[in-house]
């Protein structure tokens, strides 16, 4: 042989470096672009497909309103200092296509759009 043969040795096997340089760039490759062209393949509909109801104002009964001091403990590290509140509120609606229905929201009071 005139050559000089570099290679990986598995098992009893020889392959060349450059052939598993190549192979384990592609396998690479794969494994970080794949969940972008999961992404890729979302279907997006046009906007015009979309039908957005008109709002609409009925009247409703509160029946609970509850402070969430859970949600305030995780977002105080965000309140720079000023205090957020967060409350759910169950409602009753009173009229409406929906009416009798059970309803629930959340209220937030959050001190710091008073200054902007």
């Amino acid at each position: 042989m005139t050559g000089i043969s570099i290679g990986l040795e598995f098992g009893k096997k020889r392959i060349n470096v450059s052939i598993f340089v190549t192979l384990l760039f592609l396998a690479l490759s794969l494994i970080f672009l794949l969940p972008f062209a999961a992404l890729a393949e979302d279907e997006v509909l046009p906007p015009e497909s979309v039908e957005i109801p008109e709002p609409e104002t009925v009247r409703g009964k509160v029946l609970a309103i509850e402070r969430d001091h859970e949600k305030e403990q995780l977002y105080a590290e965000f309140s720079e200092g000023y205090e957020i509140e967060y409350y759910k509120v169950q409602i009753e609606l009173k009229a409406g296509q929906d009416k009798g229905q059970l309803v629930e929201a959340e209220h937030v009071i959050d001190q710091r759009m008073v200054y902007k």
